[in-house]
């Protein structure tokens, strides 16, 4: 069948991916802040309640043969933060965001935005198909949603609308899909989601990339206007990768199939207000849990037509 593929931070809409629908967002280097645009929804589902899953795909080489330089502290910081998410009543604001399913209308309910749990997989990356024939170290979205397959049924996990799952791929390790690469010049983005029809429900799942570079960092990719930030969790490249974390779910809760929350250029409730952080609880955080300390972006409170902080 034919179907359709949602890009939501930029204006464009590209169709023809044939046997699976990608509703997808992404999460890009060079957005800028709040345009302050009323959200508006197609009355689609959003995710009432949400297991967030993590899958470490870090293998020790790349496919050009180098070697892979993922810390554990970075995979350690990112469950930190997703343990921190139900505790720390982040995504309060969502509270806001509705949809229909099955003919009923439903709310987000942030108190049930939890972790769902992580694995580590250093199995080979596979090697590079189309898209991805431009670049060393790539993988495709179908390489990507097959590695959470396996994943998946290796730990007894299943797809549906209460279950998300984030691929943290090796340090320049690309993904590329039907509208661009990440990290890359055409159409480079640090973050997307995406969902897939499998087994008679959803499969929502998405990506964050980390490039060795400061291309996804927060001081290299907020707005001119924004304050400069200083690194909250040891580098400004880890606090990307924490935000963008948070950016993706937020818009996966609040825009699962493509049919949920976004302004009339098609951006969600994290692009709006991406790289847009104060109000600062620290010199270097907006937001803490207990001793954990995140600087994480706003996301659009469609009540005051703002951005505000994603923190109780």
């Amino acid at each position: 069948m034919m179907a359709s593929v949602y890009k939501r931070t930029l204006p464009v809409f590209l169709a023809g991916i044939l046997g699976v629908t990608l509703g997808f967002s992404i999460m890009s280097a060079t957005a800028g802040a709040a345009n302050k645009k009323h959200l508006i929804t197609d009355d689609g589902p959003v995710m009432q309640s949400a297991k967030v899953y993590a899958i470490y795909w870090q293998p020790p080489t790349l496919q050009n043969g180098a070697e892979g330089t993922m810390t554990p502290r970075q995979n350690k910081l990112v469950s930190q933060l997703l343990s921190d998410m139900q505790p720390g009543g982040m995504f309060k604001v969502l509270s806001q965001y509705s949809g229909y399913a099955h003919g009923r209308k439903q709310f987000v309910n942030p108190s049930q935005i939890r972790f769902g749990g992580t694995a580590f997989d250093d199995t080979a990356y596979p090697s590079s198909q189309k898209p991805c024939r431009k670049h060393s170290n790539c993988i495709t979205e179908k390489q990507m949603r097959d590695e959470i397959t396996k994943v998946m049924s290796e730990n007894g996990w299943k797809p549906g609308m209460d279950s998300l799952y984030l691929v943290y791929t090796d340090i320049d390790e690309n993904v590329c899909d039907s509208s661009g690469c990440s990290n890359s010049q055409d159409g480079g983005w640090c973050g997307s989601h995406y969902n897939a029809p499998q087994n008679g429900t959803q499969l929502l799942y998405g990506v964050v990339i980390t490039p060795s570079d400061e291309t996804c960092s927060n001081a290299e990719s907020q707005s001119p206007d924004a304050p400069y930030l200083d690194a909250t969790n040891g580098n400004m490249s880890t606090d990307g990768t924490l935000s963008t974390t948070t950016h993706e779910i937020a818009e996966t809760v609040t825009d699962p199939l493509g049919t949920g929350w976004g302004d009339v250029k098609g951006n969600e409730v994290a692009d709006v207000c991406s790289y847009s952080f104060a109000p600062f609880v620290h010199k270097t955080a907006n937001l803490a849990v207990g001793n954990h300390l995140y600087q994480l972006s706003n996301l659009w409170d469609n009540k005051t037509n703002s951005c505000v902080s994603l923190g109780p």
